[in-house]
């Protein structure tokens, strides 16, 4: 049976994460990014296990806590 684990590390500015597949006692990211800059000006950077990288700007709300429930959301 294969499941997913979702590692988060919250700072004040930044969310941290990773995806990783688990199976039979092995792990495999899947991927990874962050979320900086969250209160004033979110902004999502992924990067897949293949190299490729993407990048997109999120919405800020007045209240901090808005605007990392948004980003977690996102996730």
């Amino acid at each position: 049976m294969s499941s997913a684990v979702l590692v988060l590390n919250s700072g004040s500015s930044s969310v941290k994460f990773a995806l990783y597949r688990a199976a039979d006692g092995d792990s495999q990211r899947l991927l990874s990014g962050e979320i900086d800059n969250i209160e004033h000006a979110p902004h999502l950077s992924l990067r897949e296990t293949s190299g490729e990288a993407s990048e997109r700007e999120l919405k800020a709300c007045s209240d901090p806590g808005l605007t990392r429930a948004e980003a977690l959301s996102f996730l």
